[in-house]
């Protein structure tokens, strides 16, 4: 289906699935527009020329960057040697390093809101050291970052969300579930997957505080619109093999979870055309046998959802007095029969005495 004909209820400053997000220029289509994030490329990095990507499509590698003198460590830099107790507490306790890439993983209440400068000053430092200068060597990567169930707030999720974009830190699993990102948090991790080149394979948000609905804007749409219009999403493999993003959303405060997905569905498959939208059974990879801009596989249970969004609604000062009266006159019909209990009882007992 053409991209024109696909609108849906976005964000404020969101224009429907087709354009790009809100702070680029919308693009003729139906073609997917050239991906062209905000901020500068890596040095000598060109990124590839407009139009979609076909099948089994892979970025060039970036050629060879001329000579640099070093640059100066970056922040956290040097937490080594301020904090070398802690920095060596992070080593042993966060990371884990193996043959498929390096692991960090801080959860069940490893890291709280007070931890969070330091954790962020340290994970640079240990970056640096591991990796070196990335415009060097490379952009860094990481084949997993878990901060699940440590209750974070949404402003200690949003300065997590804006490093690793600042660093251009390519993340193939992020685990956020178990914390409280709101609406601002979500649209910090729609950022930073648009300005990421490398696609994500699980992204978990799950039992965390974000409010979505049918017909709402809503940043859970300005998401999915995000990765629908990201070329290297779905990520594919060998003989057009796609890989759907492992998407852990339930647990949250969404309204009708079922006609939210079945809305998004309807407005990717118009005009009898093969839908360009695809919601998977498994998370396993598939033949894909037409074009598709957006698979997502639901892990957990999406449809599980927590009742409305906390703090948005104030109790009914009416509703409350009249609960109040309720409970009162259903303790006194409580206490009468109780009474009435008591006094036949009496009278029972009583009369055996006879």
């Amino acid at each position: 289906t053409s991209r024109a004909g696909f609108q849906m209820a976005v964000p404020p400053g969101y224009h429907g699935w087709g354009p790009p997000p809100p702070h680029l220029a919308p693009a003729p289509y139906p073609t997917r527009p050239p991906y062209r994030p905000p901020y500068a490329p890596p040095p000598g990095y060109a990124y590839p020329p407009p139009g979609p990507p076909g099948p089994g499509y892979r970025y060039a590698p970036p050629p060879e960057a001329p000579y640099r003198e070093p640059r100066a460590a970056p922040p956290g830099g040097s937490y080594a040697e301020e904090k070398p107790a802690a920095y060596q507490a992070f080593k042993q306790q966060a990371v884990r390093l193996s043959s498929a890439g390096a692991e960090v993983g801080l959860s069940n209440g490893m890291c709280q809101d007070r931890h969070v400068k330091d954790f962020l000053l340290c994970f640079q430092c240990w970056l640096w050291r591991t990796y070196g200068d990335p415009e060097r060597n490379g952009s860094w990567r990481l084949q997993r970052l878990d901060l699940s169930r440590n209750t974070l707030s949404d402003e200690s999720l949003c300065s997590v969300l804006e490093t690793l974009k600042a660093l251009d830190l390519r993340v193939g699993r992020l685990l956020l579930s178990g914390n409280r990102l709101r609406g601002t948090g979500l649209a910090k991790v729609t950022d930073y997957i648009w300005n990421c080149r490398d696609p994500l394979v699980e992204l978990d948000l799950s039992d965390n505080e974000i409010h979505g609905e049918v017909g709402e804007s809503d940043g859970i749409s300005g998401l999915l619109r995000c990765l629908y219009n990201h070329p290297s999403y779905p990520m594919m493999q060998e003989h057009q093999k796609a890989v759907p993003l492992q998407l852990g959303l339930g647990g949250n405060y969404i309204k009708d979870a079922q006609g939210l997905m079945n809305d998004i569905l309807a407005k990717g498959s118009k005009d009898g055309k093969a839908p360009k939208i695809r919601i998977c059974s498994s998370p396993e990879s598939y033949l894909q046998d037409h074009e598709e801009f957006l698979s997502i596989f639901l892990a957990g249970n999406f449809l599980q959802q927590r009742g409305g969004p906390p703090g948005n609604h104030a109790p009914d000062a009416s509703a409350i007095t009249l609960r109040s009266r309720s409970r009162r006159r259903q303790k006194r019909k409580a206490q009468q029969a109780q009474q009435v209990a008591q006094v036949a009882q009496v009278a029972q007992v009583a009369q055996v005495a006879q």
